[in-house]
């Protein structure tokens, strides 16, 4: 079965257990910067050139390093270990 990223990322977010800040944190980066790009491709049809593209593009826009750095372990499919304050 194929799932999009977008609907693969909504079902982790939903199913990962994280502050409310954090999950708001992750929908905005969905909704921002991983749905424009590559939100509504299948997880098997992104390529490493394609997160190279949207990398370069979302350094270009300059957001904060908190921002790029939490977009990255998004993309990563890992997130900061909440219970250690990482």
């Amino acid at each position: 079965m194929k799932i999009s990223f977008g609907a693969y990322a909504e079902q982790w977010i939903t199913g990962s257990v994280i502050k409310p800040t954090t999950e708001d944190l992750y929908r905005s980066l969905l909704k921002n910067h991983f749905a424009p790009a590559v939100g509504n491709r299948s997880l098997t049809g992104i390529r490493e050139a394609d997160v190279r593209r949207w990398r370069n593009r979302l350094v270009m826009v300059r957001p904060s390093s908190q921002t790029l750095g939490e977009a990255l372990r998004v993309a990563r499919g890992g997130h900061a270990d909440e219970t250690n304050g990482a």
